[in-house]
Order: C-alpha cells, then structure tokens, then sequence
C-alpha cells in the first residue's frame, strides 16, 4: 500500500504493445517500483542499468519469459510469478494482482522485549500476501500465540492486528493489513524459545495483491482500522517523518527530560522514518503531539491451548476464585501460565476471568 505526499512520484509505468524499437537510454533516470511491458520486443540489461529503480523488489510484468532481462529477478509472466523473493531495504509496489507459486520476505529481528510489564520490542509489519508458513533461521517454525498450542514443535511469537478497542490477538497474516509484531527476546527467556534473528514469512501459490497510492488530505484512508481518531497505515515506501504520522522508535530514545524510552514502546511523531512493510499511525487530531501509547484491548488475556497468556513473563501471579479467594501464586514462563496446574474452574488473573478446562 503504497503512501506517499510527493504528486510527481510514479509508483509504475504500463508502456503499450506498439512499441516495436526503443534506445539502450530509453529507461535512463526511470524511478519507478514496477514496469508493465506489453510490447513484444525483448528488453536487455542495458536498459536498466541506468534506472533508478529498486532491484531488489521491482516487479516486471512481460507477455513471455524471453522478454524479460536476466538482471530483473522478479518476473511476472501473464500475471504468474514462479518466485517472489521480497527485500525489506527496498520500496515495494505492485501495479496489479497476480500469482506467485512462491513468495517470500525476510527479516531480521534484533529489538529486546520487556519484562515485568515494561513495553519493548514492538515492531510494525505488513505483507502483499497472505502468509501461509514462518520459520525462523534455526528455531524452526514460529506460530502467533493467539493460534499456539502448548507441546507442539512450533515456537511461540506475539502478532497483533488493530482495532476500534485497541490491538488484539491475531492468529494470521493476511494480505495489506498491518500488524504489532514482537519475536521474543530478553537474556531472561529461555533460550529455546528466544527468537532473534533471521524470520521468513511465505507462502506458495497465492495472489499477491494490488498496492495503492493514498491520499491523507482526501481522506482515502478511512477503510483503515480506525479508534479514537487515530488510523494504523500500512507502507510499502521508505516515508519521511511529519507531523502527525506516528512511528514505532526502532531505537532507544531519550527525550528533553532525559526520559529514555526502550526501542519499540511508543508511537512518536515526527521522529521517525517509516521504512518498507511497516506501519505507523496517522492522527486526525493535529494538536496531539509527542507519543502514542501501544494499547491493548481488555479482553486479551485469556486461555489459549492449555496456556493463560498472562503477557509478563517471569512475574508473579496471583490467582483468585470467582468469589475473589486467593487460590495461589504462579510465576510465568515465555508463555504465560500452563493452566495444568489448576484443577478446572474459572479463576481471576489480573482482573481477567481465565477458564480452565
């Protein structure tokens, strides 16, 4: 999704089947993310060694194979890629819909999350496509804790989508949506179950959707999830800070006051660049400055699988009756609580009704 102030900016160029001859310098100084070539005339390398385009993401969309360059990697054949392979140091655009019978995007996850309660390690995702498997670089296949399911093989990550109550558990990537994504990693933890590193995100055979460039000023964002006039944006393009668009600090940041904020706990204004397959949020209200809490909804706390995700891991918890009798204190683990040690019955965690079955 593409989302960009600048009117001059051409995400893709579509040239016509009447082309018949054209230059070694026809593309020279071309800035664009994706090119439709209807023309039967074979292109070569030389026309795009001047380019100012993306080849790590370009997409190049031709009527046959052999008329496509061996330089461009990613090559759409009648609406049909055999391989997408997706770079996050580099803008995306996809001018129309196609299929890929295999796509992949790569990141690497390097930001410590908190303990205790304390908020860190946040990051923003978004994906053309609808992401079928995840597997990290040596733990092996990674699984959204609002879909995990305790003894199984897979490892346990936090993805959240947003919402009119705030963010909430989500079970799946879906295509153009963004979500708070963190991968587990404090010296805390146990170390099976750390996962910084390499991530990838793919699936095969699968449609990979059409981006659009937005608008702010002509409110075409609106059919974005949307709470309490702010709005969470998808970007496919390196977009500079501004006033009113709120991102994620990569970074440890430390204000006038010398407050210091961990790298992935707020949402600042104006301080940060939105890079390539993040998100950030856009507020109506331009009077509202600073930073934007990560907020959660209320109802997020509940068993899952045979675990009572009780999100602070390592800490204390104090487990109640119904009726508001202290049962007993339970410290968590990476996961939360496995609720195998209590007998079946609804209990009170943190002010949340947790049921045991």
């Amino acid at each position: 999704m593409a989302f960009y102030d600048e009117e001059d900016f051409d995400y893709s160029l579509t040239l016509p089947s009447t082309i018949t001859e054209y230059s070694e310098a026809a593309f020279d100084g071309l800035g664009v993310s994706a090119l439709i070539w209807n023309s039967n005339k074979p292109l070569s390398n030389r026309q795009f060694e001047e380019c100012d385009i993306s080849t790590e993401n370009f997409l190049l969309y031709v009527k046959a194979s052999d008329l496509a360059p061996s330089k461009i990697k990613n090559i759409i054949v009648n609406d049909i890629a055999e391989k997408i392979v997706l770079s996050n140091n580099a803008p995306f655009h996809c001018p129309r819909e196609f299929t890929a019978r295999q796509i992949s995007y790569r990141k690497a996850f390097r930001l410590q999350t908190g303990l205790n309660g304390e908020c860190a390690g946040w990051e923003t995702i978004v994906l053309p496509f609808d992401v079928q498997n995840i597997s990290h670089a040596t733990k092996g296949v990674l699984t959204p804790f609002a879909d995990f399911a305790s003894g199984g093989s897979s490892k346990p990550f936090w993805l959240y989508s947003y919402s009119e109550n705030g963010f909430v558990k989500a079970s799946s990537i879906k295509a153009n949506i963004p979500y708070l994504i963190a991968m587990p990693h404090n010296s805390s933890y146990s170390s099976s179950y750390d996962l910084s590193g390499s991530v990838t995100f793919s699936a095969t055979n699968t449609k990979v959707l059409t981006s659009y460039s937005i608008n702010v000023a002509d409110n075409e964002y609106e059919f974005y999830p949307s709470s309490q006039g702010k709005t969470f944006i998808p970007s496919y393009y390196y977009y500079p800070a501004y006033p009113q668009y709120f991102v994620l600090n990569r970074t440890e940041y430390k204000d006038i006051t010398g407050t210091i904020y961990p790298a992935g706990s707020k949402f600042f204004e104006s301080l940060f660049q939105c890079s390539p397959f993040e998100a950030f949020f856009f507020m109506e209200d331009a009077n509202v400055k600073g930073f934007i809490d990560i907020e959660f909804a209320d109802d997020q706390e509940t068993s899952v699988n045979g675990w009572i995700n009780a999100e602070n891991t390592h800490q204390s918890q104090d487990v109640f009756t119904i009726s508001g009798q202290k049962v007993k204190s339970m410290l968590t683990d990476e996961h939360g609580i496995h609720n195998s040690q209590l007998p079946k019955g609804i209990y009170i965690i943190r002010g949340k009704k947790i049921m045991v079955k």
